[in-house]
């Protein structure tokens, strides 16, 4: 898909507060930045873009990371873009989870370890699942 916003990403960068964040950050600094909510999706991909490196954003709730992955789509690109699926189903139910969601997740770990440049958007609950260890 194309990204309809990425234009917008230079004039977002040349902000005085957006330009201090990516100093900071750019010198390993931790970097606080308050923002309105329709603004982080643009911050988020202009963090992205000056970092080059693989980001994680973390939301309240699932439905909120999923819109604000399409939200930042706009921005990059889906492809550059992704959600941590959560589990369907817990280590203790008698139920499988379904494979395409293992296939999901498996790449997306795949891609952070290749350290494949993305953002990967998640809820807090799915954070604090747990992930089988590295083999």
């Amino acid at each position: 898909m194309v990204a309809p916003l990425a234009g917008v990403l230079a004039d977002i960068q040349a902000l005085d507060g957006v330009k201090k964040g990516l100093k900071s950050l750019a010198d390993d600094h931790d970097v606080g930045l308050i923002v309105p909510h329709s603004f982080r999706p643009a911050l988020a991909a202009a963090l992205f873009l000056k970092a080059k490196r693989p980001m994680i954003v973390v939301t309240a709730s699932i439905a909120g990371a999923e819109q604000l992955a399409l939200e930042i789509g706009d921005y990059l690109g889906d492809k550059r873009v992704s959600v941590l699926p959560d589990w369907e189903s817990y280590p203790f139910e008698s139920i499988r989870p379904d494979v395409a969601a293992i296939g999901h997740r498996a790449d997306i770990f795949q891609g952070f370890a290749c350290a494949k440049p993305s953002i990967l958007c998640l809820a807090l609950t799915t954070l604090m699942q747990k992930v089988p260890p590295p083999v």
